[in-house]
């Protein structure tokens, strides 16, 4: 019972810093890297496909 009260106690007071942590900041990190990550597996598929992965190089350079 005592190591529950501390527990409990230890949570309640933790509180605080746990919600200073911005988790919609770090979602949209996630999002965007996500996003970043898909666009570049359709331009790969595409470059395969097409046989022009040179030309994409070279435009980006």
């Amino acid at each position: 019972m005592k190591q529950l009260v501390l527990f409990i106690l230890a949570f309640v007071l933790l509180q605080p810093v746990l919600d200073s942590f911005d988790v919609a900041d770090h979602n949209t990190a996630i999002n965007v890297t996500s996003q970043l990550l898909h666009q570049q597996s359709q331009l790969d598929e595409h470059c395969s496909v097409n046989n022009d992965h040179d030309i994409h190089c070279n435009i980006s350079n």
